[in-house]
C-alpha cells in the first residue's frame, strides 16, 4: 500500500469547520479533482473515465423502459440467506450485479462458470478468494445461467482504480491502529467515518457506472436486459438508489429474507453514516 498516497488522497477528501456549539460540520470532497461531493450530480472523476461516461450514458438512455432491483442484505460471514428466495431471486432477474470490491479475472471468470453450470464448487485456490458469505451465495447462483458482473471497483483496472483502492485502504490501517492502541481512539474513529463516508459517495457511482457499461455491451451484443438486479448491502440499499434517480433510473428496494444476519461490528463512527452518504456533508455528534 503506498501509504503517502492514501494519506495525502485522505487528507483532500474533506472539509471540517468548527461550529460555536463546539460541533463541527463535515463536507466531503472528492480528492481526485478538489470539488465538493454534491446528492445531485455525478462526480466530474467518474463522467472524466471514458468506460463509465458509456456506463452513464447508458444508464440516462434506459431511463423509461428499465427499473434496477436493489436487494439490500447483511454481507458479514455469518450471514446466512433464505437459500430458495435467493434462487427464486436470481431466476426473475435477466442480469445479476453483485458487489466486490478488488475483484479480479479470476473471480470474474468463476461466477461465470458457476452461473453458466460449467463448474458446480469452487477449487480451493478460488475459495480462498472469496469469504464464507460470496460461497454461500454462489450456490445460489448455480446454473442460473444469464450474465453475472462484480459492479464494483476492480482490483485490476488502471490508475484511477488503483488510486482509489489505495485511498479506501486506509479504513483497515486505521482500525489497526486502534486495536494496536496507538492514537487517539476518537480521532482515529473521525478518521474512518471521513474515510469511509468518502470513499462510499464516490464507490456508489461508480458502481452505477460499471452497471450500465456492462449492461450496455450486452445490449450491443443483442442481449437486452429490462430487469436487472444488484445484490449489495444494506446500506447501499438506503443510499445508492437516490444516485440513480439522478441519472433517471428507476429503482425497486427489496430486503431480502434471512436466515442469520451474522455478527455485526459496526465502527465507533462519531455522524450518521447514512446521513452522511447521502447528503455529502454531516454534522459531528461531539
Amino acid at each position: 500500500m503506498n501509504q503517502r498516497l492514501a494519506s495525502e488522497m485522505h487528507n483532500a477528501s474533506f472539509n471540517m469547520q468548527a461550529l460555536s456549539d463546539g460541533q463541527s460540520h463535515i463536507t466531503f470532497i472528492d480528492p481526485f479533482t478538489n470539488e465538493q461531493f454534491s446528492p445531485d450530480r455525478v462526480p466530474t472523476s467518474i463522467e472524466a473515465q471514458p468506460n463509465l461516461r458509456e456506463g452513464l450514458d447508458y444508464l440516462r438512455s434506459r431511463s423509461a423502459d428499465m427499473t434496477l432491483s436493489v436487494y439490500g442484505a447483511p454481507h458479514g460471514d455469518g450471514a446466512v440467506h433464505d437459500m430458495q428466495e435467493l434462487i427464486d431471486t436470481f431466476q426473475s432477474h435477466d442480469v445479476i450485479f453483485l458487489e466486490g470490491m478488488g475483484h479480479d479475472a479470476q473471480q470474474r471468470d468463476a461466477i461465470w462458470d458457476i452461473s453458466a453450470g460449467n463448474k458446480q464448487t469452487l477449487t480451493d485456490d478460488e475459495a480462498e478468494q472469496f469469504n464464507p458469505y460470496a460461497q454461500r451465495k454462489f450456490a445460489a447462483l448455480l446454473r442460473q445461467n444469464k450474465p453475472v458482473f462484480f459492479a464494483d471497483v476492480p482490483g485490476d483496472g488502471g490508475n484511477f482504480e488503483q488510486s482509489f483502492l489505495e485511498w479506501d485502504n486506509m479504513l483497515p490501517t486505521l482500525k489497526k491502529m486502534i486495536d494496536g492502541g496507538r492514537g487517539d481512539p476518537r480521532n482515529l474513529n473521525l478518521a474512518m467515518g471521513i474515510n469511509l463516508t468518502a470513499t462510499t459517495i464516490l464507490r456508489e457511482w461508480y458502481m452505477l457506472a460499471s452497471m450500465g457499461r456492462e449492461l450496455k455491451r450486452l445490449d450491443d451484443a443483442g442481449y437486452k436486459s429490462n430487469n436487472p438486479m444488484f445484490l449489495v448491502g444494506t446500506v447501499h440499499a438506503e443510499t445508492l438508489p437516490a444516485k440513480a434517480s439522478v441519472l433517471g433510473v428507476n429503482t425497486s428496494i427489496n430486503l431480502p429474507r434471512m436466515h442469520e444476519i451474522g455478527e455485526r461490528r459496526p465502527l465507533a463512527i462519531p455522524f450518521n453514516f447514512v446521513r452522511a452518504v447521502g447528503s455529502c456533508a454531516v454534522k459531528t455528534e461531539f
